[in-house]
């Protein structure tokens, strides 16, 4: 998520030399969901562009071979099945300024890698970018929690 930040870099708001590209990083669990979801509440009005980027846990489901939109359709089902891990959703305005502070959150859920699908390549992969497994497990947000809380936004 932080090298898709850098596409917004030429705002006058967002200067690599302001600020690092981490400290516009909110992190989000379970404990700060609610604070967070109230100042996301309060700038939207604002910077109403909204970027978001998903971690999925690979591609588990195939299609049949020689479906016409095999693509599509395997991109759905994962999609449809599996459980997302974390969410991240950047806010711009309409001429890609950015807030100052924090101007991306990431919502990370409650996911156990023990108990739920995951293609065993992605794991690595989202292991090594930084994914803690363990934490998610311990205090990932509830899914049923956030998306009552996305709605009532």
């Amino acid at each position: 998520m932080a090298a898709r930040l850098q596409d917004f870099h030429g705002s006058p708001s967002a200067s690599p030399s302001e600020t690092s590209q981490e400290s516009r990083i909110k992190d989000v669990w379970k404990d700060n969901l609610l604070e967070e979801i109230e100042i996301l509440r309060e700038l939207v009005g604002k910077y109403s562009v909204i970027s978001m980027d998903t971690e999925f846990p690979g591609i588990v489901y195939r299609p049949s071979a020689g479906t016409q939109d095999y693509q599509y359709q395997m991109v759905r089902a994962n999609v449809d099945k599996l459980t997302l891990i974390q969410l991240g959703v950047t806010l711009s305005d309409e001429k890609g300024n950015l807030p100052e502070g924090y101007c991306t959150w990431q919502f990370h859920f409650s996911y156990d890698v023990n108990k739920e699908k995951c293609d065993q390549g992605a794991y690595s992969l989202l292991n090594t970018a930084g994914i803690k497994f363990e934490a998610h497990k311990e205090k990932g947000i509830d899914k049923c929690e956030f998306a009552v809380l996305l709605m009532d936004s």
